[in-house]
């Protein structure tokens, strides 16, 4: 396991990203209300610091998306000391999303 802390910073030929993705209402409202500063997810989407989400609150009991959504950017990213092998931590702070700068996570699949 690697233990020495990193972050992760876009290279130049890659533009921030747009990633759409669930977010629980406690959760949701907790990050709305300044709350939850951090994320602790799975990198399975090439989360980068720099890199842009969109919130879209999930309930779980009614098992559909609500109307709210709410738009984050990621700042300092953590990997290794202690986070799993394929996990990240990163700090989040409301963001406006720039539409000119900012590609969705498929448009980016497809370019590679």
């Amino acid at each position: 396991m690697n233990t020495t802390p990193s972050t992760t910073v876009p290279p130049p030929e890659r533009l921030p990203i747009l990633h759409h993705v669930k977010c629980w209402p406690d959760l949701f409202q907790a990050t709305l209300d300044g709350m939850k500063t951090f994320e602790f997810r799975k990198n399975d989407r090439d989360y980068r610091t720099g890199d842009f989400i969109m919130l879209h609150e999930w309930s779980p009991r009614t098992e559909e998306y609500t109307d709210r959504k709410f738009s984050i950017r990621i700042g300092f990213m953590l990997t290794g000391m202690g986070v799993p092998e394929g996990w990240c931590v990163f700090a989040i702070h409301p963001a406006e999303i720039p539409a000119r700068v900012v590609k969705t996570a498929m448009e980016a699949e497809r370019e590679r």
